[in-house]
């Protein structure tokens, strides 16, 4: 089943909106915080246009509390706690030992 490139996009900013919102509650200190609150106001901004475009072509999305939503919110979190967990050195040796 093919998705629609809308949706995937949709899909992101969720994705986007969670991992963003997790950085900026967890790991983020106070002189840094409002950065953090530009790139979730971009992700939510995004994903309300998105849902408006949705809507116009009847494609139904998910809301926060749907399956797949969580999902992407998982995802966004999962990835941002192995990109902080990880030393950074692991990640040049990882990226290097890829060759």
């Amino acid at each position: 089943m093919e998705t629609n490139p809308l949706y995937s996009a949709y899909l992101g900013e969720l994705y986007g909106i969670a991992f963003f919102t997790a950085f900026a509650n967890k790991y983020s200190d106070d002189s840094h915080i409002h950065k953090w609150q530009l790139l979730i106001n971009v992700e939510q901004i995004t994903a309300t246009k998105l849902k408006t475009e949705l809507t116009s072509i009847s494609i139904p999305y998910p809301g926060h509390g749907a399956k797949v939503a969580q999902q992407q919110v998982g995802s966004g979190i999962a990835m941002l706690e192995a990109s902080i967990i990880r030393p950074r050195q692991g990640k040049v040796g990882g990226l290097l030992n890829a060759r």
